[in-house]
């Protein structure tokens, strides 16, 4: 069974909100999807639940 959206709409922000410290801290350019998810406590796989690649995550970040 499908989650319901919202766990997904909880998990895109939690991973922007460590995503912008990560990028605060080292900047997006060495910000490495494997990171982020050791990070978020999950599989670097899990992430593209959330976002299709690392360009769609630091473009939601930037849209913030």
């Amino acid at each position: 069974m499908a989650r319901p959206q919202t766990d997904i709409e909880a998990g895109r922000q939690e991973l922007l909100d460590i995503c912008e410290e990560l990028v605060r801290k080292r900047g997006g350019v060495d910000l490495s999807m494997t990171e982020l998810a050791a990070t978020a406590g999950m599989s670097p796989a899990n992430l593209y639940r959330f976002f299709e690649n690392k360009e769609a995550l630091l473009e939601a970040a930037a849209g913030r």
